[in-house]
């Protein structure tokens, strides 16, 4: 059986519907070739694929980008949620996460969590604040729809 996924022209339009910024196809070829993204290696006349966790990643680059956020700081924080991607969405469960002013990314349960990270030596906040949770969710209802 063949896993639900996205090409890579899909994969733009759901997240330009999702976050209303633009997103081209053209745009994911370019975070791929850099290595923002997975790189996809379709083969001849197969279509790159994008599952649930390479559009979380799709998404979390395009809000961290709306943020203004630096590259290097948004390479870093998509290792980061590479660790913890994987928990979210096998658990289905709270995947708030905050990105740190350094591109770390930290799983947040409350609000004291917030304050206990703009405490920490060095930490002058944090750059967003994501619902990964809920883009878990999204990509499954987009991935239901080509099925």
């Amino acid at each position: 059986m063949q896993r639900a996924a996205l090409n890579r022209t899909q994969a733009a339009e759901w997240c330009t519907r999702a976050t209303g910024y633009s997103v081209t196809s053209a745009t994911v070829r370019y975070w791929e070739q850099v290595r923002l993204l997975k790189r996809q290696l379709p083969g001849h006349r197969v279509p790159a694929q994008f599952g649930i966790g390479d559009l979380v990643r799709v998404r979390v680059l395009v809000e961290l980008r709306r943020e203004g956020v630096p590259l290097q700081r948004v390479r870093k924080a998509l290792r980061s949620l590479d660790k913890v991607l994987p928990g979210i969405i096998a658990r289905r469960g709270i995947g708030r996460l905050a990105v740190t002013s350094t591109g770390e990314v930290v799983r947040v349960k409350s609000d004291r969590d917030l304050l206990d990270l703009a405490k920490r030596p060095g930490q002058t906040g944090w750059l967003a604040m994501l619902d990964v949770s809920s883009y878990v969710q999204e990509a499954r209802s987009a991935l239901a729809e080509v099925v």
